[in-house]
């Protein structure tokens, strides 16, 4: 599915909005603190879809400044450039070739591997499993959320599923795409599992990790449910819209 500039833009600054609005019901400074950074990270995006290009070039003719900066200029007159200026310009058209080669989205989630981590080594990229299209879902969750509630602040019960369910994402790294596999009720058994956990040995999905089932207090249990049960309904509307 392919989306305008346009609407990328308008979800962005409508996630933005719901993230402030989650902030005066935040009790707790981590939670405030993950707001703002989904703030920060989403500006950064919002400013790179709003930005001007300051300039159009290609390699070849990139290369044919090269050789003109080692000579007189084609009439007669030296071509002046700040020292290693050309060179770093070529440096990153290069790089924009290779990713390109390397696809779009591996590109994307590269940069994002060194705007969250610092850096992009493979064990962070494995670390970082957000996809584009589990930040375009986000998005889309949290700008439809916003005008379901016509602009009034969303409950801190609220606000806590939002971010368990982002805290499943891009902390533990459960992306869409490993949600789409759950295909016989996993997600919802899941739910179950930490409404009662007493019952959790008959319904904790069996090809999960024993271990990655982590009850705590009653709200809390209720939280992941609720976060999990999230993930479900999108798997399941994901699977309808393909159908």
């Amino acid at each position: 599915m392919a989306f305008t500039k346009e609407q990328l833009i308008a979800h962005a600054e409508g996630t933005i909005e719901s993230q402030r609005q989650c902030i005066p019901g935040a009790n707790d400074p981590e939670n405030v603190r993950t707001y703002e950074m989904d703030i920060a990270v989403l500006e950064i995006a919002l400013a790179s879809l709003t930005a001007n290009p300051v300039a159009w070039t290609d390699k070849q003719e990139l290369s044919h400044t090269r050789s003109r900066c080692k000579s007189e200029g084609a009439m007669g007159h030296p071509v002046v450039m700040e020292p290693n200026a050309l060179e770093m310009i070529l440096d990153a058209a290069e790089c924009q070739e290779r990713h390109a080669e390397e696809g779009e989205a591996q590109a994307t989630l590269k940069r994002l591997a060194i705007i969250m981590a610092g850096s992009d080594s493979g064990g962070e990229l494995a670390a970082l499993t957000v996809t584009a299209q589990s930040l375009v879902d986000r998005c889309k969750a949290l700008a439809a959320a916003r005008e379901g509630l016509c602009n009034t602040p969303l409950p801190k019960s609220a606000c806590d599923v939002l971010k368990e369910r982002n805290r499943q994402i891009t902390v533990k790294g459960y992306s869409t795409d490993q949600d789409d596999t759950y295909i016989e009720g996993e997600l919802a058994a899941a739910a179950i599992s930490y409404i009662e956990p007493m019952e959790a040995e008959n319904y904790w999905p069996a090809g999960w990790l024993d271990d990655s089932f982590k009850p705590s207090d009653y709200r809390r249990n209720l939280v992941k449910a609720c976060a999990l049960l999230f993930a479900e309904i999108e798997r399941f509307d994901r699977q309808e819209a393909r159908q």
